[in-house]
């Protein structure tokens, strides 16, 4: 087996691997009320796919997250939740934007 081949199976058996993380997290929190109802660390594989695994990898483990949780739109338009998450989303994205603006306006280094 060449080294090229032997880098694409690890690469997807750490995805699998970070998927499977993801997809056990927040059931074993869920199930510890005092933890489940402040924690749900459903994020962390996706970001540490992204980083291990480079950003492709980490985009593809995020995707199969959304799609596991209903997040994903189908045929009938979007869901509910997938709103909910991209209103959240673009709450972020914007509330770092006016951070890193008011930073670059001051002088700092971002």
């Amino acid at each position: 087996m060449n080294q090229t081949t032997h880098s694409h199976t690890r690469q997807l058996v750490l995805a699998a691997l970070f998927l499977a993380l993801g997809l056990a997290l927040p059931f074993l929190t869920g199930s510890i009320p005092q933890i489940g109802s402040m924690l749900c660390p459903m994020h962390l594989p996706v970001l540490l796919g992204g980083f291990v695994l480079g950003g492709p990898w980490g985009l593809a483990i995020g995707a199969a997250f959304a799609h596991n949780f209903g997040l994903a739109a189908s045929g009938e338009g979007p869901t509910a939740n997938g709103k909910i998450a991209v209103v959240i989303g673009i709450a972020v994205v914007l509330a770092i934007a006016c951070l890193n603006t008011y930073r670059s306006q001051r002088g700092e280094e971002a």
